[in-house]
Order: C-alpha cells, then sequence, then structure tokens
C-alpha cells in the first residue's frame, strides 16, 4: 500500500476484513481519544519473524538492490559510507550494540507484501476499536521501523500522522508534550519544508507525559504532538505505523497557506477558527499540487514547494486567491 486517494481507496484497502489480533485491547474506551491524546495499549509482535534483525536486514539489502537507498537510512558515518551497500548494512547493525547510532527503514508495505498484509491488519484492527472509517479517509499509511544503540536519544521533534510507536525489542521512554506548547509559526515552518522546526525550550519538560516502552507495548501519537525518546541501556527495535487522512492534509495545506501569508506580511488566523477561509486557503495551494501523487511527500509539499520556487510567479497568485481570507 502506498497513496490511497479516492481513486484507488478500494484497491488499497479491503474494507470488509477484520483485524487479525496483533493489538490488544484492555479498555474500548481508550481509543475515544485518537488524535486527541495520547494513550498506550498491548501487541503481539514482540517475537513476530518480520522484525528479527537478519530479516530486516535482507529486506534492506534487497530494497536497496532495486531502488536505491530512499527507504533505508544509515548514519553518515565516514568508516561506513566507504564501504559497499552489500557490507554497509551488517557492519552497521555490528555497531548498533556497542555504539550510538540508529537505523531507519522506511515504508516497509512496499518492500514485501507480509508488511503490507500486517499494515492492513493494523489499521482493520484500528477501524474496529475506533468506530472511525479510517480506511475511508486514509490518504497515506506505513510501516517504519528504528534499530537504535543503547541510551540513543531521539530530539524534540513532532510530525504530521497520526502515530503509534510498537515497541518490539528492549526498553525506552517515550516524552510526550502537550500540543499547547508548539507555536503556530512553527507548525507553518514545518509544513513549509522544516522538519526540525518544533524548538525544545527551558520548563517544557514539565507538560510532557513518560510512557515507559518495553516489548509488547505501543503508545499513540497525536498527530503535531511533540515528543523526545530516550533509549534505555540496551538495544531497541521499534515499529511505527502512521497514517494521514484528508482532514490532516487540509490542515496542512492551511498551515502553508498561511506561511505565504506571513512572509508576505499579513497575519493570518490559525486553522479551525474560520473553517471557511481555511478551505479558501487549502484550495490556494492545492492548486500548485500534483494531481497525481505518488508519495507522502508529494502529497504534503509538491504545493508548497511551486509556491515558494523562484522561478514561478506563485507567491503573486497566492497573494491573490488569499486576499480577504487571513
Amino acid at each position: 500500500m502506498s497513496i490511497a486517494t479516492n481513486d484507488n481507496l478500494g484497491s488499497d484497502f479491503d474494507r470488509g476484513k477484520s483485524g487479525s489480533g496483533v493489538i490488544e485491547v484492555e479498555r474500548k474506551s481508550d481509543w475515544d481519544a485518537l488524535n486527541r491524546s495520547p494513550f498506550t495499549f498491548r501487541h503481539h509482535l514482540e517475537h513476530h519473524p518480520l522484525f528479527a534483525i537478519p530479516r530486516l536486514v535482507n529486506i534492506a539489502e534487497s530494497a536497496v538492490e532495486k531502488r536505491g537507498p530512499r527507504n533505508v537510512y544509515v548514519p553518515d558515518d565516514p568508516e561506513l559510507k566507504n564501504l559497499p551497500w552489500k557490507q554497509r548494512l551488517p557492519e552497521a547493525v555490528r555497531r548498533i550494540e556497542g555504539g550510538s547510532l540508529w537505523l531507519k527503514i522506511s515504508q516497509l508495505q512496499e518492500l514485501h507484501s507480509d508488511y503490507r498484509d500486517l499494515l492492513q491488519d493494523i489499521l482493520a484492527q484500528m477501524e474496529d476499536f475506533s468506530g472511525l472509517p479510517l480506511r475511508r479517509t486514509v490518504t497515506w499509511a506505513g510501516l517504519t521501523v528504528f534499530i537504535a544503540s543503547p541510551n540513543v536519544v531521539t530530539p524534540y521533534h513532532f510530525d504530521h500522522d497520526t502515530n503509534f510507536l510498537f515497541q518490539i525489542r528492549g526498553e525506552k521512554d517515550v516524552y510526550l508534550f502537550d500540543r499547547s506548547v508548539v507555536l503556530e509559526q512553527e507548525i507553518e515552518h514545518f509544513y513549509a519544508g522544516d522538519l526540525m522546526a518544533g524548538k525544545f525550550r527551558e520548563g517544557m519538560i514539565d507538560k510532557s507525559g513518560v510512557f515507559h516502552l518495553a516489548p509488547g507495548t505501543a503508545v499513540h501519537h497525536p498527530p503535531l504532538a511533540p515528543h523526545l525518546i530516550k533509549n534505555a541501556d540496551n538495544v531497541s527495535i521499534s515499529l511505527s505505523m502512521f497514517y494521514a487522512d484528508r482532514f490532516l492534509d487540509e490542515r496542512a495545506r492551511t498551515y502553508q497557506a498561511n506561511y505565504c501569508m506571513r512572509r508576505l506580511g499579513l497575519r493570518p488566523r490559525p486553522p479551525g477558527q474560520d473553517p471557511f477561509r481555511d478551505r479558501l486557503k487549502s484550495a490556494a495551494i492545492n492548486i500548485f499540487s500534483k494531481s497525481h501523487p505518488k508519495t507522502q511527500d508529494d502529497i504534503l509539499y509538491s504545493g508548497i514547494r511551486r509556491v515558494l520556487s523562484p522561478r514561478r510567479g506563485a507567491n503573486r497568485i497566492v497573494k491573490r486567491a488569499l486576499h480577504g481570507a487571513g
């Protein structure tokens, strides 16, 4: 599964299929907080063969051979960088235990049908628990796995998507912050392309909740909820399952329009204060977005990149389109 648009939703999601028991639910009421507040739950992936390190390395090597390294992140270490990919991945994994590095394999569902099936199972279960028609509204969903050394810290940041972090091996603490700590300008810059636009400030740690993850536990991150993650003194394997829907994508385009308006000296209203103006702003950015997006990056950023391109007069067009829509 990659893109789930109006045209191909039916082929990407089996709406009649129920989940196969990946997630264990103790209190179904927890899912009432979906996209609003974090919550934890148990899962059954901690011994799943799809997440054994040799299997993941094989999947990553195959992906690099067929598609290039776009799905695989390996640290920019001088010694690793000089190795061919066939040696670089196993060497990076060998160094995980005693080093201070992390690896990422993105969009697993694109690399093997077993991960695609798993993603569909998880989405089906989440739809059952939440009572929301997720598979009708999802525009993008995916699985990304992280393998990290002991005591590695993932810096403070926030993400566009609805996210669920499944702990498979090792332990870690996830610090999830109240959405109120994020400034509107930070979100605007994030949607203009600065993925680390969120700034950690003194005193903010008091506005976080700490969720300790061990194998078999998971935590839900609401969209745009800032977080930082600290590994315990162990190798960690975590799976991020995420999805975006039409509401999140439209809100993102509203923030992008606000970014453009602020650059033009205007003082735009935040999303949610005036739905009619929000729709105007989103539509203005959508004019420049790719009509047939192939990646999540295309969905989120193709429009704003064209607007900001110095070779286009898009800023002037957007200014006219947004006149009076502050």
